[in-house]
Formats: structure tokens, C-alpha cells, sequence
């Protein structure tokens, strides 16, 4: 789970007894309370309020086993998540809708120490 101020991200394995079924869903707290907003099965853009051109963008997925962090590049910017239960979630805020081709990508896992680049 991610939060920024009201606006929150959850990453849901929806299978957990078996071959994971990982499922996105954005979150804002409205009077104090969380209220689902939208979601999906796979990472992406979402709007944050009708009246806006700003949302919210996220990149998920399984890592390969023994995966402790991932790093994701986004417009030239370098973010670094944690892998928690075999899965990783980074989430980008207040950000227009990516121009096409221009999505956030994994650059890189590490497994047991080091490093591994991916292609």
C-alpha cells in the first residue's frame, strides 16, 4: 500500500493460496474514511478528480524469486521499491497521463545482493 495525503494504492494478490492474481486499486479518504475509487489488473494511469488533468500512475508486477528491491525509470527519474510477498509496487503522484511509449519500466532487480539488470 502506498498513501499520499488523501489519495492511497493498494496491491492486492487476489489468489494467495495459489499462482498469484495481483489486482490494483486506488483509494481517497473522503471524511476520514478510505473509499474505493478505481482499479484494475494491471499497473496504469488513473485520474485523480474529474476536473483534473493529474493522476495517478502505477507499475506493478511479480518479481523473479529471491527478489528483495526493484528499480523503475520513469522521464529520466530512478525509483527504487522494495519487493514485499513476491510482488512490487511503485506509484507515481499528481502526474499527467504518460505520453505513449513514455510508461515507467523495471531497470533492474536485486537478487541476493546484486544487482540484475533486466532487457
Amino acid at each position: 500500500m502506498r498513501e499520499h495525503g488523501d489519495l492511497g494504492y493498494v496491491l492486492f494478490d487476489t489468489r494467495p493460496s495459489g499462482e498469484s492474481y495481483l489486482y490494483g486499486v486506488d483509494y481517497e479518504r473522503v471524511d476520514g474514511r478510505w473509499m474505493e475509487g478505481g482499479s484494475r489488473n494491471g499497473p496504469g494511469w488513473s485520474r485523480i478528480a474529474l476536473d483534473s488533468d493529474l493522476g495517478i500512475l502505477t507499475d506493478w508486477g511479480e518479481a523473479p524469486v529471491g527478489a528483495d528491491r526493484v528499480r523503475l525509470e520513469f522521464q529520466g527519474q530512478l525509483l527504487e521499491e522494495e519487493v514485499s510477498g513476491g510482488a512490487y509496487l511503485a506509484v507515481w503522484w499528481d502526474t499527467p497521463s504518460p505520453a505513449h511509449g513514455a510508461w515507467p519500466f523495471v531497470s533492474a532487480f536485486r537478487i541476493n545482493g546484486r544487482w540484475t539488470a533486466q532487457s
